[in-house]
């Protein structure tokens, strides 16, 4: 008898027959027609032991935004990034404003909002939920520069990542995911060989996702270093076009 709270010991021979047969049965799963080659499959901290087969993540129908028809759609979900008085902002001495004009009332939203996307000539993508006029539960926005990779050598195109968001009822669906493999297929149309973003150093959900796209950190220290000492992180993924 073996001792309450102990495994019997596994020939090694047998663990190997054990791992190789679970990754066989693995690899027909996901290639089978039931799972489909976006069947997900989730294994324990266990080598060779599934624990558990999960669908596949959603499709999510990503498009760029038109102005000015998503104008209110996309506002709704934007935080003011430029000092602009909206209706039904505080204004002088903490006074609520009502401004009559409609018209004045959206330019003010947008401005307060958008400023920075219609100034850079931003392509926002956006994702719908329901598509195709349902509320925005997504967005990236995908600025076009010309970047010098070297000093003194000519400026070639990149595509700057910034304002990456998803509804909090939305995340863990992959729909993040989803929207930078679309900016990636924007930046190969425009003939963009890189792409560049910036990221909090205390963001590891982010950093996580970036790196398993393929970024990489643009100056990484020579010794660790407290990721809050470094405050935000530069990084970048190579394209070929």
């Amino acid at each position: 008898m073996r001792a309450c709270g102990h495994e019997p010991q596994v020939p090694a021979t047998a663990r190997y027959r054990r791992r190789h047969l679970c990754r066989t049965v693995a690899m027909r799963l996901l290639s089978s027609p039931v799972c489909g080659p976006a069947a997900m499959l989730l294994m324990s901290a266990r080598p060779g032991v599934i624990t558990r087969m999960a669908a596949g993540l959603p499709e999510f129908a990503v498009r760029p935004a038109k102005w000015p028809d998503d104008y209110d759609a996309v506002c709704a979900v934007r935080k003011p990034t430029e000092f602009v008085v909206e209706d039904g902002g505080a204004g002088f001495m903490g006074q609520r404003v009502a401004i009559v004009d409609p018209e004045e009332a959206q330019q003010r939203r947008v401005q307060a909002r958008l400023a920075s996307a219609l100034r850079d000539n931003a392509t926002v993508l956006l994702v719908e939920d329901p598509p195709g006029g349902g509320s925005v539960v997504g967005t990236l926005d995908c600025v076009r520069q010309q970047h010098a990779r070297e000093p003194g050598a000519a400026p070639q195109p990149r595509l700057l990542l910034r304002n990456l968001w998803v509804a909090p009822a939305m995340r863990r669906q992959g729909m993040a995911r989803q929207l930078m493999r679309s900016a990636e297929a924007l930046a190969v149309e425009e003939a963009c060989g890189q792409l560049y973003l910036d990221v909090r150093a205390d963001n590891a959900g982010a950093i996580a996702l970036y790196e398993d796209l393929g970024f990489a950190d643009v100056a990484p220290p020579s010794w660790p270093v407290p990721m809050w000492v470094r405050g935000a992180l530069a990084m970048t993924k190579e394209l070929a076009y």
